[in-house]
């Protein structure tokens, strides 16, 4: 209903949500979406991102990695 009517909202990141709505993450987080999808792009290979998605990552559609993401980006992680 809140999606329907565009009205901002966030829910609770429980297993037991209801997901299923096409990029949902964007619609509640905006750009940190993808920011958060950039940041995961500069830490991790295009090889273990692979290894570390699944389907609630990719129904959010936060699965995707950035090949030009800014590799310095997490260098103060290090």
């Amino acid at each position: 209903v809140s999606k329907a009517a565009n009205i901002p909202f966030t829910i609770h990141w429980g297993k037991n949500a209801h997901w299923e709505f096409p990029e949902l993450a964007t619609h509640m987080f905006g750009e940190k979406a993808q920011q958060w999808m950039d940041i995961r792009s500069s830490l991790l290979n295009e090889d273990t991102a692979k290894l570390f998605s699944n389907s609630f990552l990719e129904t959010l559609n936060l699965h995707a990695f950035n090949i030009h993401a800014d590799p310095n980006l997490t260098a103060n992680l290090l």
